[in-house]
Parts: C-alpha cells; structure tokens; sequence
C-alpha cells in the first residue's frame, strides 16, 4: 500500500514526518515507529499534530506557513473537516 507524504516504511514499520518540514515525530533518542497508519495518525494527533485532508500531517508548528498549508488543504479532527467558525490551531476558516 502507497503512503501519503508524510509517513514512511522503515523495514514494516512506519515513521511520521511534517508535510512542511524535515521534523520526524520522535521519542527523545530516535523517531517513533508506528505499525500502521491508524495508529500513528490516533498518536501524533492526540499529541497536537494535524491531519490534513490529504492525509499528510502537519506538526504542532504554530507559523504561517503551517497555518496557510492548513487553510490550503484543510485539516480533519476527531469530528470531520473544520468549517465555517473553527477556531482551532491556525486555522482561519470563518
């Protein structure tokens, strides 16, 4: 199965990076390896990453560049896409 952009298979497992820079979702010592896209989407997630619709992931990087890349693809939370008056993490749907 292909990946989307931000995940990549070492061996069988897979390693979480920002769709807009070179940052692995890591432990202290090493990136952290996931078995499989759900499960690494659920974690990086529930520790303030971004899924993007789609389906690459943005880090808890608060810029501009995060916020735009976000606004252009659109960004899914635990209830769906984000609409009309979200107010979360740089998002400027109003």
């Amino acid at each position: 199965m292909a990946l989307p952009g931000s995940f990549r298979r070492t061996s069988t497992r897979i390693v979480v990076t920002c769709a807009l820079e070179d940052r692995a979702y890591d432990e202290p010592d090493r990136p952290h390896h996931f078995d499989n896209i759900e499960d690494a989407i659920e974690e990086v997630t529930s520790m303030g990453w971004h899924e993007l619709l789609d389906g690459r992931v943005l880090c808890h990087e608060q810029d501009k560049d995060h916020a735009e890349l976000g606004s252009r693809v659109g960004i899914v939370n635990q209830d769906g896409p984000h609409s009309k008056g979200c107010h979360c993490w740089g998002c400027t749907y109003e």
